[in-house]
């Protein structure tokens, strides 16, 4: 067996082709257009992942002043842009949101 129930050629080939050709995957055809399509789908798709991820991760790592060992969770945020910057950054970078 193969992906979603259907025969590889490989393994039609071994098995006997005559025999198992209705097994076979057919080829995938579609458009360019349609294809356009899909592609703008899955990178709205994967961009709207991301921004929500991303305002998960900020959200979880909020607090509202730095950390004392051992109690409360976050980064300690200072709310402060100029300050906050590199930190911020290593998130954005690790998920752009564009």
């Amino acid at each position: 067996m193969h992906r979603f129930g259907k025969l590889g050629t490989k393994n039609a080939i071994e098995l006997g082709l005559s025999n198992h050709k209705q097994f076979i995957e057919k080829p995938l055809k579609i458009k360019a257009s349609d294809a356009a399509s899909i592609a703008d789908l899955l990178i709205t798709l994967v961009k709207s992942l991301n921004n929500e991820i991303f305002r998960f991760i900020l959200e979880r790592s909020a607090t509202g002043a730095e950390l004392d060992t051992g109690r409360g969770k976050g980064i300690g945020w200072t709310w402060n842009k100029a300050k906050d910057r590199k930190t911020y950054n290593l998130y954005y970078k690790f998920l752009p949101l564009s």
